[in-house]
């Protein structure tokens, strides 16, 4: 288990592993960097001093574009992910974000009452987000967590069911529980890509650090995510200890060496990695559908 007094020690370790500028923001650690290089005395970089600013001026924007949302929109409102796993960081401007994540009882309700209260949509593939133009923080608005495929979701009523008062001190903006936000954090992440980025592994260690390990294997064999989960927090304690699991030195060693992935990298990651979140047989299922559907794409062109 990662012990909160020394996690911070082995990201500074981490940190200092990055050969490039360029590779510490690929894997997203440049606030984490720009402190670390503050501390030993080295020089910081100008572009890490304007990535601090702003990342103080999203803090500032996203809780101002909470309120308004709060004020807007009825029923349980969920932050997940990027400014509320933030409050588990030193500092939250440790941690950027891109966006706010909420988790809502309706989508189409709460999207129709932020366009009444003046946010507007942003192009984009998929739903659009939301925006405030004069606090420019994008607004993702679910009412089902993004999930993997091949694996059923919690349903929206059972986490919203869970809030608590979430980081950000705004009444009526909750939270998950430590160990069910955790879970959360580790699917959204592994369905965007598995063990995508060093950044991602560093928020499941500042999560967790606090956490019973036996209650966090206990949720995940609940939600029946116990392989992805087990994948997940074994890359991470390896990360930080300098050590490699089999994914990192098969289908993620662009995690472990903190670089960009290879093409061979990406093949194996995209074909292989499921079998590192579900059993055999369900595995093989969602890469034959993975095959089908990448012929199909190919064929098209």
């Amino acid at each position: 288990m990662v012990v909160e007094e020394s996690l911070w020690s082995r990201v500074d370790r981490l940190v200092d592993r990055c050969r490039t500028v360029e590779h510490i923001y690929l894997h997203g650690l440049h606030l984490l960097a720009a402190r670390r290089w503050r501390a030993l005395g080295r020089p910081v970089p100008e572009e890490l001093v304007a990535s601090e600013l702003t990342a103080h001026a999203a803090i500032d924007d996203a809780l101002h574009v909470l309120e308004r949302v709060r004020a807007a929109v009825s029923g349980r409102i969920v932050l997940v992910h990027g400014l509320e796993v933030a409050a588990s960081y030193p500092d939250r401007a440790l941690r950027s974000f891109g966006d706010l994540d909420l988790l809502v009882e309706s989508e189409p309700q709460a999207r129709a009452a932020l366009l009444r209260a003046g946010f507007e949509e942003i192009d984009a593939d998929g739903p659009p987000p939301l925006l405030w133009r004069e606090r420019p923080v994008p607004l993702e608005l679910f009412d089902r967590p993004r999930w993997v495929d091949g694996l059923r979701a919690p349903a929206a009523a059972e986490l919203l069911a869970l809030a608590q008062p979430s980081s950000t001190g705004i009444e009526g903006i909750g939270a998950l529980p430590p160990v069910e936000h955790a879970l959360v954090v580790a699917a959204n992440a592994w369905a965007h890509k598995p063990l995508r980025r060093a950044r991602d592994l560093v928020d499941v260690a500042a999560l967790t650090a606090p956490l019973d390990r036996a209650a966090l294997d206990t949720a995940a064999r609940a939600w029946r995510m116990e392989r992805l989960w087990s994948t997940t927090i074994g890359a991470t304690d390896a990360l930080l200890s300098g050590r490699a699991t089999l994914p990192l030195r098969l289908w993620a060693r662009d995690v472990q060496e903190l670089r960009e992935q290879s093409f061979r990298e990406r093949l194996l990651r995209h074909y292989l990695a499921v079998f590192w979140a579900l059993p055999p047989g369900p595995a093989a299922r969602v890469t034959a559908r993975t095959l089908l559907r990448d012929a199909r794409r190919i064929s098209r062109r």
